[in-house]
């Protein structure tokens, strides 16, 4: 009896001594599980950019620099995610976030790419800090090509951009590839002012703007580089050129036999409508005077009349 009711204390002891464990643990898992920090909730993908400034350059004799500056939509929550479409070639030197300028970062990005295609590689950027970001990429690859214009001494540059996303408004500038070169291109090439050098001098981008790009359009723009004393003297040329060539068609159509067929029936109507207003003009003298002339008789008439 005795060892059975020690047997059974023990055991209530033990399940007591069991519980408090059991609540101990739990106690203890909960206060873990307030105190663990929140996992970082899921970047969103961002589908429109309201931005994107693409700017080419050349650094150095052989290698091509393509920056870009794009924006997020603010409403959009951070994180989030944003894929940029690379050509061929490029491989990324630089890449941050940043508020107002790229030159006062907020945090460094790191792209991630994504599969490789002959046209070039898609790379998603992550955005922690700001709406904004920036990156420079450079290619071996010389863009300015100086034979493509023939001996006419312009040095020819195209460079294309493939939206990833939508893009609400794009703008892409090519720089000269030395001081002292403007651009030319067709009606639709513009000029976008890029400040200055470490030269101190005025950086003038060539290109276009576009709207409402949709993901997946491809953007080319082609600049012809020449020096501005030859890209005035050849303005001047093709002013004359023009000039010359409307005298000579003015010239050609006064030749014609029906120009000249309508040139006399134009005199002869002039003469006809000239000849019938001075007639009109004598008749109406002529009535003038005869009226005068019955006036004077009634006058006459009504003065014996008086005298009678």
């Amino acid at each position: 009896m005795t060892v059975k009711s020690s047997f059974l204390s023990g055991g209530s002891v033990c399940r007591r001594v069991g519980a408090l464990l059991i609540a101990a643990l739990f106690s203890v898992s909960f206060c873990l599980v307030l105190m663990a920090p929140t996992a970082a909730s899921a970047a969103s993908a961002v589908t429109t950019l309201d931005k994107c400034e693409v700017a080419v350059s050349l650094d150095g004799t052989s290698t091509t620099m393509m920056s870009v500056a794009a924006g997020v939509p603010s409403s959009v929550a951070l994180p989030c995610t944003v894929q940029v479409f690379i050509p061929m070639g490029y491989k990324i030197i630089h890449q941050v976030e940043f508020d107002t300028n790229p030159s006062s970062p907020t945090a460094t990005t790191k792209a991630v790419a994504g599969t490789i295609t002959k046209a070039g590689t898609p790379y998603t950027f992550t955005l922690t800090k700001s709406h904004n970001f920036f990156f420079a990429a450079t290619s071996p690859v010389n863009i300015y090509d100086s034979n493509a214009m023939g001996s006419s001494g312009a040095i020819l540059a195209a460079f294309d951009v493939t939206a990833e996303t939508d893009i609400t408004n794009l703008i892409i500038g090519i720089k000269p590839p030395a001081v002292g070169m403007t651009g030319q291109g067709d009606s639709s090439l513009k000029t976008f002012n890029a400040g200055k050098d470490n030269a101190g001098n005025t950086v003038t981008l060539y290109g276009d703007e576009y709207s409402n790009v949709k993901k997946g359009d491809k953007k080319t723009i082609q600049v012809a580089f020449m020096q501005q004393a030859k890209a005035q003297q050849d303005a001047t040329t093709q002013q004359q050129q023009n000039k010359a060539a409307s005298q000579s068609s003015l010239n050609s159509f006064l030749s014609q036999p029906l120009v000249w067929l309508l040139g006399a029936f134009l005199i002869i109507v002039i003469i006809i409508l000239v000849f019938v207003i001075m007639r009109q003009r004598q008749n109406a003298g002529v009535a003038d005077e005869a009226d005068e002339d019955e006036d004077e008789l009634e006058e006459g008439d009504e003065s014996e009349g008086d005298e009678d």
